[in-house]
């Protein structure tokens, strides 16, 4: 929070916070700070270096809120960048463009292509080596696959709790069984 007072030019900061409430289930902060961030079309955040990175923050967080239009609005403001990383120069990198994509298509009903933008997305981090993100991207097609192509669906939840784990995510080993429950 101090961050979002001392350096106000620095617009990511906000697309940080609403995603650390999404996290954190503090749902009111968080729409509260999605709000924000999509008045105008979230015209709120400037197209420089950080947009791309800020925008993939914001699609698990519009998914969590289940707003379809918005879920619309972000899929069509990052589809021409579905074929890249995502990244907050020096430090941080979200992995594949596709898996934002993925969570915005299901969002906004449209599995099929959800399914499509998931596949590159498990692609595209497999290839890069992006662990964490390859285990969330299963985590996130896998509980989108539950409810009609249940073994899939199980399987994906099986590859993102193992990688987990792999990797010291205890958190989101759990979360990831608990969905596949």
């Amino acid at each position: 929070m101090r961050s979002l007072d001392e350096y106000p030019g620095y617009p990511i900061f906000r697309c940080v916070m609403a995603a650390l409430y999404c996290e954190l289930g503090r749902e009111v902060e968080c729409a509260s700070a999605f709000e924000a961030l999509a008045a105008d079309g979230f015209a709120a955040l400037p197209r420089d270096e950080e947009w791309l990175y800020g925008m993939t923050l914001l699609a698990p967080v519009c998914a969590s809120l289940r707003d379809a239009p918005r879920a619309e609005l972000l899929h069509d403001l990052l589809a021409p960048y579905g074929d890249r990383n995502a990244l907050s120069v020096p430090d941080v990198a979200a992995g594949s463009v596709a898996r934002s994509l993925g969570l915005l298509a299901a969002t906004a009903g449209r599995e099929e292509e959800a399914s499509a933008h998931y596949e590159d997305a498990l692609a595209m981090n497999e290839r890069m080596g992006a662990l964490p993100w390859l285990a969330r991207t299963r985590h996130d097609y896998g509980r989108m696959l539950l409810s009609h192509d249940a073994d899939r669906g199980q399987a994906l939840l099986r590859g993102a709790v193992d990688l987990y784990r792999t990797l010291g995510m205890t958190t989101w080993a759990l979360r990831a069984g608990q969905a596949g429950e």
